[in-house]
């Protein structure tokens, strides 16, 4: 189960079939009660009616996308020369931030983030991360810009 908190727009996510249909959901909206139903008013519709209408999926539905070597690479992440542990790297070369790599180990699930700052002081962050949209939200937090994801 996902929290509703842990969703931005433009998040992928699966359901509770994920190990038999591989369903890939794309957040396109939140609400308290779920994710993707959008309705247009044509100033007809009762309001009463969002008492009994059904989401699309609800939060209790949900459930993270699993990070695997798969998922990285489709993420832009490249196989490390480390085989014994599985690394990937990401690295971001855009001059409208700073510099940072990010390296992923997927016996571990974690994340870690090497961040060069203005005085050429690297920072070194380590994080467990499971899921895609987990990922997606700590690079956005890093550059605000949505990791490119091609599912």
């Amino acid at each position: 189960m996902i929290e509703s908190k842990e969703l931005r727009i433009g998040n992928w996510v699966t359901d509770e079939f994920y190990d038999s249909l591989k369903a890939i959901i794309k957040v396109e909206s939140i609400d308290s009660k779920g994710i993707n139903l959008s309705i247009e008013d044509d100033e007809n519709f009762a309001e009463i009616a969002e008492t009994w209408i059904i989401y699309e999926y609800k939060f209790k539905q949900l459930h993270g996308i699993p990070l695997t070597e798969e998922i990285l690479l489709k993420c832009g992440f490249v196989e490390g020369v480390d085989k014994w542990f599985n690394m990937f790297y990401y690295t971001d070369n855009k001059e409208a931030i700073e510099m940072f790599a990010i390296s992923f180990n997927l016996v571990s699930n974690r994340l870690c983030i090497y961040e060069v700052d203005m005085e050429d002081t690297c920072i070194f962050t380590r994080k467990k991360v499971q899921y895609l949209h987990q990922l997606q939200n700590l690079y956005y937090a890093l550059t605000n810009e949505e990791l490119n994801v091609e599912l």
